[in-house]
């Protein structure tokens, strides 16, 4: 066994931990080659539900991998091997009642005791986090590949009802989708970056623009845009300025539409997303009170990456630069120059989270004169450096 053999080996072996999340290996024509489920019982689930059927068609044309699903958020994850196809789950993305649970699988063709044994099996399935499980596919694709993803390079399974069926199912999961929609721009109005949660739900539950187009990108974009107004205006409805919020929400529009890919899509809107709650949290506890400041403070929030300094902002305000120093330290406790480091630091926090945005680009982006620079001023406000940054927050 070659050393990539024992890593993945390894890697697997530890997802049983408790709670035990599974895995299975097949080869490219669907046999089951193994698992560490006590029984096959899973991979005929799998099958049934049609998952094992989407997998092998989707490695035809696509080797990143794939989230699949079922009724109820039940998750699987494929990653793709040169000669075999690794499997891990299936889990829950969030708690699941017994009646749901029942409810599901009479949607399915089983016989009576299949339905006991899948009844007694989904009531033990782990609940994971869809940002943990996606990141344990992320992970195990290095492990296979060598090659490093984000999560958002993830595929979904594309799924298909009747139509009866699907209008009711549409129902519900607008119903929920609208749910969801209005936590996430409650994050926002409240300024509450503790929003992953609620995030990861959005991500499994929302299909997007409900627009007749074959361009999976246009669609991504259309339904990101309507997002990017909603947000913008939460943020106003949360005390950000309608000048910095419009300006924002126009930025990363425009942003949406210059993307080639869904991935690019997903990541600016992300990007917006927590950009938008962040700026709202700062406002709520950094308020003032003049006309004077208050655009100060928009106008270093929308122009890090431009040249700042205090005499640009004096004569924008029509101040001295003595004056405007004074005024600012005043309302804000900040000194202006600390403030609009500060400000770009933050930027560079977002970027780093958000973006696969090389740390060399950020710095210069931001007006450092070097990368070393940059590093030392990022460990001053955060603690650590920026690819140490980046690794811990990429990783949750």
């Amino acid at each position: 066994m070659d050393e990539r053999s024992i890593a993945v080996e390894g890697f697997l072996e530890a997802l049983t931990c408790k709670p035990t999340i599974y895995s299975s290996c097949y080869d490219y024509e669907g046999t089951l080659l193994r698992s560490n489920c006590p029984d096959t019982f899973f991979h005929t689930a799998f099958e049934r539900v049609g998952c094992l059927r989407y997998m092998l068609e989707y490695a035809k044309a696509s080797r990143l991998p794939l989230i699949l699903s079922a009724e109820l958020s039940a998750l699987w994850c494929a990653c793709f091997a040169e000669n075999a196809i690794y499997v891990i789950g299936p889990v829950f993305n969030t708690e699941i009642s017994m009646a749901s649970i029942q409810e599901a699988i009479g949607r399915y063709d089983l016989t009576y005791s299949m339905r006991v044994r899948l009844q007694e099996a989904m009531k033990a399935l782990p609940v994971v986090s869809s940002i943990t499980f996606f990141q344990f596919g992320v992970m195990l694709h290095f492990l296979l590949t060598g090659e490093k993803l984000s999560r958002s390079d993830l595929q979904l399974q594309e799924r298909k009802t009747g139509a009866a069926k699907k209008s009711a199912q549409t129902k519900r999961d607008r119903h929920q989708t609208w749910m969801v929609e209005q936590a996430l721009l409650e994050h926002i109005r409240k300024g509450d970056l503790d929003y992953a949660s609620t995030m990861a739900r959005a991500g499994l539950l929302s299909k997007g623009a409900q627009v007749k187009t074959e361009d999976a990108v246009k669609n991504a974009i259309l339904s990101a845009y309507g997002f990017t107004r909603l947000c913008t205006r939460a943020a106003i409805e949360g005390g950000l300025s309608p000048e910095l919020a419009y300006s924002l929400g126009d930025s990363y529009s425009q942003s949406l539409l210059e993307c080639k890919t869904i991935s690019e899509v997903g990541v600016t809107n992300h990007a917006m997303y927590e950009d938008f709650i962040r700026r709202v949290h700062q406002s709520g506890s950094n308020p003032v009170t003049s006309q004077q400041i208050r655009f100060c403070l928009d106008y270093i929030a929308l122009h890090t990456e431009d040249d700042l300094s205090l005499g640009i902002l004096a004569e924008k305000v029509g101040y001295t630069e003595s004056y405007l120093s004074r005024r600012f330290k005043a309302e804000t406790g900040d000194n202006l120059r600390d403030y609009i480091q500060y400000a770009r630091i933050e930027r560079a926090k977002l970027l780093l989270e958000t973006t696969t945005m090389p740390i060399t680009e950020i710095a210069s982006s931001l007006h450092y004169c070097s990368t070393t620079y940059f590093g030392t001023r990022f460990r001053e406000v955060t603690g650590m450096l920026p690819s140490a940054y980046r690794k811990e927050k990429q990783s949750h």
